[in-house]
């Protein structure tokens, strides 16, 4: 797929394949940008496997969304997405999570459409995640050949941060000059609007201290941490959780609530398509997942003014960057959690302080500014960073590791 650089002069078709539109933080952003690109230059499609998802009654207005109804087979699908592909005859394809159904699709459509690969997560951790339900036990060792082969195979693989790119490059040889590191967008407008909206009544005393949190209620997020750390805090300071979240560890997580006999100060809240009123009306957001690509719940919560206590991961130090937002936890524990979360809270001028910073830094993650990165290097098709040089990426040592953070 070498095909000459793309002309910004005429307006270009880019479809976007991702497999439905659930309720997760990938999705959020493909259709954010999709709806952001510049509409001089681009004409956005969005196509999925099943249209079926949260985001489906949430999508922007004038926004094409295709559905290929191909059912659950993997060959059905690809020969749906190749009839697609040969019908519509987009410039450019971006794949979202099905990048080898995508690969494949292309190839027997006979489209010579630039091959853009956006890569949420970091590839490895989710390979060997026992909850992955798109890679099973008996054949991880073919996936990870077909990755290897199949992304040194597009024009540009996008990873959201720096520790989503080492692992591409060090555990699947993916060429560095491939990759090109972007983080996702927000919608900081949309955000600001929506937050403002009042929540219903919640569980809470006036002393207590509300912490929030946001996600998929799977393994990889870690709520059983949270959960824990609640147990640990909560003889020593006033303090309620909220869990915004659906998934299949809900009943299990409760439960560990009860017998930790915490279930009084934890609110499990379910899905929502509006987190940010929640954010806005907390005094604290906690991230404790096990691995995150790029955490764009984290951008969204210091959007609407709340500090972050989150723990390591491959895009921690990403989004914090060398700001005083938030604080990152080294040790995955409920002590080292609960000793972050008491510091962050303690002092209310210095939570304060860090609010201010937490609503700054996000503006660096601003859609419009994003989708310009983001169009750029489709257009170029080539893993360059755009408006920042890239870092040299060889060797085993983690990106994340080298860079500035505040943590403890």
């Amino acid at each position: 797929m070498d095909t000459p650089a793309l002309s910004r002069v005429v307006c270009q078709r880019v479809l976007f394949v991702m497999p439905s539109l659930n309720g997760g933080g990938a999705e959020r952003a493909a259709i954010l940008l999709a709806g952001a690109l510049p509409s001089s230059d681009w004409k956005p499609t969005i196509y999925v496997f099943n249209r079926s998802g949260a985001y489906a009654s949430m999508l922007p207005a004038g926004l094409e969304v295709v559905s290929g109804d191909s059912g659950s087979g993997r060959l059905r699908r690809i020969a749906a997405l190749a009839a697609y592909v040969k019908r519509s005859r987009p410039a450019v394809v971006v794949s979202l999570l099905s990048p080898i159904t995508t690969y494949l699709a292309m190839i027997l459509a006979g489209s010579t459409a630039r091959f853009a690969i956006s890569q949420q997560t970091p590839l490895s951790r989710v390979i060997d995640d026992a909850d992955c339900e798109r890679v099973g036990s008996h054949n991880r060792r073919l996936v990870r050949i077909a990755v290897r082969a199949v992304y040194n195979r597009a024009h540009v693989v996008i990873a959201p941060s720096h520790g989503v790119a080492d692992d591409l490059a060090v555990n699947f040889h993916v060429k560095p000059h491939r990759i090109c590191v972007i983080p996702n967008p927000v919608d900081l407008l949309g955000i600001s609007k929506d937050a403002q909206r009042e929540v219903g009544p919640l569980r809470r005393n006036r002393q207590e201290r509300l912490i929030v949190t946001a996600g998929r209620l799977v393994e990889q997020k870690n709520l059983s941490l949270l959960i824990r750390t609640i147990a640990v805090l909560r003889p020593r300071l006033p303090i309620r959780a909220l869990i915004l979240g659906a998934g299949p560890q809900d009943r299990q997580l409760r439960a560990l609530a009860a017998g930790l006999g915490v279930s009084g100060s934890i609110d499990f809240l379910g899905f929502c398509s509006n987190p940010w009123q929640y954010f806005a009306a907390s005094d604290l957001f906690v991230l404790c997942s096990k691995y995150e690509g790029f955490g764009n719940v984290i951008v969204e919560a210091m959007a609407c003014g709340l500090p972050v206590v989150m723990t390591k991961c491959e895009s921690s130090a990403d989004i914090l960057g060398d700001t005083d937002a938030g604080i990152i936890v080294e040790k995955h524990e409920p002590e080292a959690l609960a000793g972050a979360i008491e510091m962050a809270l303690a002092d209310e001028e210095r939570r304060q302080y860090m609010s201010s910073c937490a609503r700054a830094r996000a503006r660096d993650f601003d859609v419009a500014m994003i989708a310009r990165r983001i169009g750029a290097a489709i257009a170029q098709g080539r893993g360059v960073d755009v408006d920042s040089p890239r870092p040299g990426m060889a060797g085993a040592e983690s990106l994340s590791d080298r860079r500035p953070a505040r943590g403890v």
